[in-house]
């Protein structure tokens, strides 16, 4: 409602031709709705954009401020362990159930024993292999990361603290990317296969959605987030084509995905500080 009012007021609100009204007319305008304006330049006018700021800065708000903690809080949005869904587990309990409800439909109502006699039926379960939980591995590989940084570096506790936001939605994916790859090599998968991509891919989306900002990070902290993006993007397009492959038939791995995965190792090897060379082996 609030939206609508200010926008209905942008258009149909009678507006002076003088400076005088200019300025009248946003001082009229509620800090919010002032807020919204600067926070959608795409939106408006740039005159418009840059009285809304001066509109603000006259109130003691500082307009850059308001801009980064709006993308703060999209950043930390789910970074709160109370609001977020373990997706592995509810993985796992939905592979469990499927499987169990698929053997008891093909299953007769009753079982003859060998005597002859009826017997209940007995409920089996089909084996299927969940994405395991690499909440330690992540962990460790943030702590990595930041034993990394300079003390200079460290000292700036916000850059800092996205920094490590950003490491830890990186390491999520990566180690159930570098699990998925693994068991497709080994030719460890089943029907559950897509479904997996498809959560390891969203691990990867809370990484990069959040990227398109500038989080003002040290130009150390900055380097590695680029590699991130960067294995970040070789890794998604390897789970889509794997996925795709799967789906029609053929095997998972083929050598576009090979190629798209070729320098990880070494870029992992970067982003870790690592003086070794790292090896990924992928099935042929």
């Amino acid at each position: 409602m609030l939206l609508y009012h200010f926008i209905h007021s942008l258009f149909f609100a009678p507006m002076s031709t003088s400076s005088t009204a200019g300025s009248d007319f946003l001082t009229q305008k509620t800090t919010e709705e002032l807020l919204f304006l600067i926070r959608n330049p795409s939106l408006y006018h740039e005159t418009l954009v840059t009285a809304a700021q001066h509109e603000l800065r006259q109130r003691g708000v500082n307009p850059r401020q308001a801009i980064a903690d709006t993308q703060d809080a999209q950043m930390e949005w789910d970074t709160d362990s109370g609001s977020r869904i373990n997706w592995a587990a509810v993985l796992t309990i939905l592979l469990f159930v499927g499987g169990a409800v698929l053997y008891w439909w093909h299953m007769p109502a009753k079982r003859t024993s060998e005597d002859g006699k009826s017997g209940p039926a007995v409920l089996e379960t089909v084996a299927s292999r969940p994405i395991p939980n690499f909440t330690a591995q992540t962990e460790a590989s943030v702590q990595r990361m930041l034993q990394l940084l300079p003390a200079a570096a460290r000292r700036d506790e916000k850059a800092t603290r996205k920094y490590l936001i950003l490491a830890q939605r990186f390491w999520t994916a990566q180690h159930q990317s570098a699990y998925l790859t693994k068991e497709a090599t080994a030719g460890r998968i089943d029907s559950n296969f897509p479904s997996q991509v498809d959560l390891t891919y969203q691990e990867w989306r809370k990484l990069t959605s959040v990227l398109v900002y500038n989080h003002n990070l040290k130009p150390i902290m900055q380097a590695r987030v680029d590699i991130m993006q960067d294995i970040a993007q070789r890794e998604m397009t390897a789970l889509t084509l794997m996925r795709g492959n799967y789906q029609l038939g053929n095997p998972p791995l083929n050598e576009q995905i090979r190629i798209a995965l070729a320098s990880v190792p070494q870029l992992l090897t970067e982003l870790q500080g690592k003086t070794t060379t790292l090896h990924m082996t992928l099935g042929k």
